[in-house]
């Protein structure tokens, strides 16, 4: 993503850990680097600032990638985000009205369903509040993009075909 004039790209992640980049920001890409131990009140005061950033490109769409490793029961990562730490992220996200999606990224405690729910439902409400207001209420699509948003986004119709909505 690095040097796309259409894509602002944020990152908070501990740092140093593997593969060991992202430990410092460039042109269009903030890292964050956070020490191992980061509770949830110091990772909130940096995704903040981050959100903010992001905001100000005036973004069509927010990608999220959730990465549950900065959970504090996570058995790889040092972080120590907890379960409300994540919902406040959402929440945050959840705040700015733009259309968003989610893919989990990583995490690997046996508390992820909970974490998932924790900040997922917030993003799961604006999504239908999106397809309820332009898709009619029908969900049942995939698409892999390879152009700028703003192109896309006007390209999303409902199909006439019974079949559900479709990228065109």
């Amino acid at each position: 993503m690095f040097g796309r004039e259409n894509v602002v790209f944020a990152s908070l992640h501990q740092f140093p850990l593997y593969p060991g980049t992202g430990g410092e920001s460039r042109g269009n890409c903030l890292n964050v680097p956070l020490p191992a131990g980061t509770n949830g009140d110091d990772y909130l005061r940096a995704f903040v600032p981050a959100l903010e950033r992001v905001l100000a490109s005036k973004p069509d769409v927010l990608a999220v990638s959730a990465g549950f490793d900065a959970y504090k029961e996570d058995p790889i990562a040092g972080l120590k985000l907890e379960r409300a730490t994540f919902k406040r992220i959402g929440a945050l996200l959840a705040q700015t009205k733009l259309p968003r999606f989610a893919v989990l990224e990583g995490g690997y405690s046996e508390d992820l369903p909970k974490l998932d729910e924790s900040f997922l439902s917030l993003i799961n409400e604006a999504v239908q509040e999106v397809v309820d207001e332009h898709m009619g209420g029908v969900v049942a699509f995939a698409a892999l993009v390879e152009q700028p948003v703003p192109t896309v986004s006007r390209r999303l119709r409902r199909a006439d075909d019974g079949k559900g909505t479709r990228m065109e």
